[in-house]
């Protein structure tokens, strides 16, 4: 398993066009995990290869700012100093985002990769890349917060 890590210095967020939503940019957002919406997606330090960990929503390091919208290519997701963006020649580093509840998961066409949270995930919790199977540990929320 590949650790999700803040490493995916320009990672690109894209949304597929059947689970598309508006998210205007400037928007700070959080992916709050589906089966426990007090836990979101953050990392441990707003530096370069930090881990993505579960975190208590709300805290730092879990809310990020989308600044170009969606679905654009330019899309980026910033968190504090550190720029999460894809790189557009890296595909497994290029994500779909359901509106709603549902899956974070790789652009790739063969074997597709979710954002997967441990089971019975908390806070703390390293959270990895797996095989899209639909698991709850595989369903988030992206919520807009007021920044």
């Amino acid at each position: 398993m590949n650790h999700f890590l803040a490493s995916l210095v320009y990672a690109a967020v894209f949304t597929a066009s059947i689970k598309a939503q508006d998210i205007p940019a400037g928007s700070s957002i959080q992916f709050a995990l589906a089966s426990n919406s007090s836990v979101c997606l953050g990392a441990v330090a707003p530096v370069d290869d930090a881990h993505i960990v579960l975190g208590t929503c709300g805290t730092p390091g879990t809310t990020y700012a989308l600044d170009d919208g969606t679905p654009s290519v330019q899309t980026r997701i910033i968190l504090g100093d550190v720029l999460l963006e894809v790189c557009a020649d890296a595909p497994l580093e290029r994500w779909h985002v359901a509106a709603g509840a549902g899956e974070i998961s790789t652009a790739e066409e063969e074997e597709a990769l979710c954002i997967t949270a441990p089971v019975d995930g908390k806070r703390g919790d390293l959270v990895t890349t797996q095989s899209c199977t639909g698991v709850p540990e595989q369903q988030w929320i992206v919520t807009t917060v007021d920044a």
